[in-house]
């Protein structure tokens, strides 16, 4: 009965053990894809509303709709003005207006009345 008891506790103990270690791997092999999972999406949400509030973000914008627009100014033909269009108006949907210069604000408003030929 005794030898019952012994392999009992050391199959308990054993049991035990193989659970601790189990758990050890998975925090520390699966812990970093739960962390990723859980939090790695808010802080790629956090660092992408940071590079979009950054002076090379907000520049590089500007750059762009202002070359679009003067690239829409020598369009030849209306595919290539409404293909522009789409482009100005997809790039300023996420992008803060008043940051942009009075002229662009302008282009970007006539683009959206449909007022530009």
């Amino acid at each position: 009965m005794s030898e019952l008891k012994d392999q009992g506790s050391f199959l308990k103990w054993v049991v035990v053990a193989s659970i601790g270690i189990l758990l050890a791997v998975g925090i520390g092999g699966g812990g970093e894809y739960v962390y990723q999972t859980v939090w790695g999406v808010k802080t790629a949400d956090v660092r992408r509303e940071v590079f979009e509030e950054s002076k090379s973000f907000v520049h590089g914008t500007i750059r762009d709709i202002e070359n679009l627009s003067v690239d829409y100014a020598k369009a030849d033909s209306d595919t290539e003005r409404a293909i522009i269009k789409q482009t100005v108006l997809h790039r300023v949907s996420t992008f803060d207006t008043k940051e942009l210069p009075e002229h662009l604000v302008t282009f970007v408003e006539d683009l959206r009345k449909g007022d530009l030929q």
